[in-house]
């Protein structure tokens, strides 16, 4: 895993905003809350999910956002876009 998350509009029309959620699951005990570099990720709405703010994006258009620190962590990492 590199860290590098993308959403891509494959639709005619501009997608309105939107949150990416990446669902953690420790190889230890724990959950995304448990970790300091994941807080800002945190979202009481989605707990234990990384939740990431996409923006509108025009069709054919991508958002990329870099989880820098996702690499030298001992995650699980399963995604889903609402």
């Amino acid at each position: 895993m590199s860290g590098k998350v993308a959403v891509k509009n494959i639709g005619a029309a501009k997608a309105g905003k939107s949150l990416l959620l990446l669902k953690c699951k420790s190889a230890q005990a724990g959950g995304c809350a448990d970790h300091p570099a994941l807080a800002a990720y945190a979202n009481p709405a989605y707990p234990n999910y990384l939740t990431i703010k996409v923006p509108p994006l025009n069709p054919g258009k991508t958002y990329v956002h870099h989880l820098r620190f996702l690499k030298s962590l001992k995650w699980r990492v399963a995604f889903m876009q609402l």
